[in-house]
C-alpha cells in the first residue's frame, strides 16, 4: 500500500514538473520574443532605419514622397487609425509588401518581408512573365475600400499592371529602398504599370490635430 502511494505521488510530482516546465518554455519563449522585438527596435534605431512611428497627416506624407523625388501614380493611406488596423490584419502584414495586379486588377502574386523590394524588378528578370494568378478579384478593391487616395499624379494610363506597395515614414532607409526601385522600373520603361505607394504610418484625425494645438 505504501509503494503503491508512492508511485501515485511520483505520478503526480512528475505531472506537476512537466505543467510547470511546459510553462516556463512558453514564459521563457514569451519573454525572449518581446526581448529580442526591443532590441531589434533598438539596433534599428541606431543605424537609422527606424524611427518612432509618429501621426501624420496627408499633407506630410506627399511632400516626404516630394522630397524623394520618387514618380508615383498615386498615394494611398488609411482613412483612419481604425481603417489602418483593418488593414494591418487583414491585407497588409509587412512593410515593405508588394502587390502585383493585372489590368483587370486580379492579384497575380504577392511578396512581403525585409527583402521583397526586391520582387518589384520580379518582371524585369524575366522575359516571358509568369504570373502565379490568385484568382483573387476583390483584393484590390477591399484594400481602396479602408484608404484615401490622398494624391493622384496618374502618370501610367491605362496600365497593364498595378503595383501596391506599402511603406512608412519610420522605416526611413526602406522606403528609400522602395521609392529607387519604383524610378529604376520608370526608367527602364519595360512594362506599363501603375505604382501605388500605400502609406502605413498612423493617420492623424481631425480631433487628434485639434488637440495638438
Amino acid at each position: 500500500m505504501f509503494s503503491c502511494l508512492t508511485a501515485s505521488m511520483n505520478n503526480e510530482f512528475m505531472k506537476n514538473k512537466k505543467k510547470h516546465y511546459r510553462v516556463f518554455l512558453v514564459t521563457v519563449t514569451i519573454l525572449s520574443f518581446t526581448s529580442c522585438q526591443m532590441l531589434n527596435k533598438t539596433l534599428l534605431s541606431i543605424t537609422g532605419d527606424y524611427k518612432k512611428p509618429q501621426y501624420e497627416e496627408a499633407e506630410d506624407v506627399i511632400d516626404y514622397c516630394e522630397k524623394a523625388n520618387v514618380i508615383y501614380d498615386e498615394i494611398w493611406m488609411a482613412k483612419n487609425e481604425d481603417y489602418r488596423r483593418i488593414l494591418n490584419e487583414d491585407y497588409i502584414h509587412h512593410i515593405p509588401q508588394v502587390l502585383i495586379f493585372d489590368k483587370n486588377k486580379s492579384n497575380i502574386t504577392i511578396e512581403e518581408g525585409k527583402d521583397c523590394v526586391g520582387s518589384i524588378m520580379y518582371f524585369l528578370n524575366d522575359t516571358i512573365i509568369k504570373p502565379i494568378n490568385t484568382h483573387d478579384t476583390l483584393l484590390y478593391s477591399n484594400i481602396l475600400e479602408n484608404c484615401t487616395v490622398i494624391k493622384d499624379a496618374q502618370i501610367s494610363s491605362n496600365p497593364d499592371y498595378y503595383y501596391i506597395i506599402s511603406w512608412a515614414k519610420y522605416f526611413p532607409k526602406m522606403a528609400d529602398d522602395v521609392f529607387k526601385k519604383v524610378n529604376d522600373l520608370r526608367t527602364i520603361g519595360k512594362i506599363n504599370a501603375n505604382y501605388i505607394l500605400l502609406n502605413m504610418d498612423f493617420p492623424k484625425q481631425k480631433e487628434r490635430v485639434e488637440n495638438d494645438k
